[in-house]
């Protein structure tokens, strides 16, 4: 009889099978006119949110990080780029040691090469996520009208305030797999 009288009451079924769970909020935009998204002209009366990330703290400290390897990366670079200078006081005293010889050899010869390595992986680096920030993606907003999409990108700083408005046909809304 509990048994029939809960099945029989759709709200308390539901309520039972949610017990534990966060109640769920639509993240996305969908538009009540099936029909109409496709031709959106006129359908849209004001601006709409389709997507937003807001952690400012978070992508500051990523693109400080990011910047901070540059001198990191352009010290070691410099340091192994002068290190031939350093040691040729030293090429006297183990002359007569075949080991140490060889492997003086081979950092005074591989030395300019290493900095300058170390140098372009910290720019390449540096580079990285300064252009990673600045494409982030902080707002994505539907104009009024529907015929635009307006995008907000963090910045360099993470202070853009610009929308670089883009028209819809221009857009695609594809999610790849990494």
């Amino acid at each position: 009889m509990l048994v029939n009288f809960v099945l029989r009451q759709p709200k308390l079924l539901t309520r039972l099978r949610n017990v534990g769970r966060s109640p769920t909020i639509r993240q996305y935009y969908k538009p009540k006119q099936k029909e109409a998204f496709f031709d959106v002209e006129g359908v849209v009366t004001k601006d709409t949110v389709l997507f937003r990330y807001e952690d400012l703290k978070k992508v500051r400290m990523k693109n400080f990080l990011g910047m901070s390897m540059l001198p990191l990366w352009a010290y070691l670079g410099y340091f192994a780029y002068t290190l031939k200078k350093k040691l040729e006081p030293f090429r006297e005293e183990v002359s007569t040691n075949v080991r140490y010889n060889f492997l003086l050899d081979n950092v005074t010869k591989a030395g300019v090469g290493v900095g300058v390595g170390f140098f372009l992986f910290g720019v390449g680096l540096t580079s990285y996520w300064m252009v990673r920030t600045m494409n982030t993606v902080r707002k994505l907003v539907l104009r009024k009208g529907g015929k635009y999409v307006g995008i907000q990108t963090y910045g360099l700083l993470g202070r853009n305030e610009a929308f670089l408005n883009v028209p819809v046909v221009h857009c695609s809304g594809i999610q790849h797999k990494f």
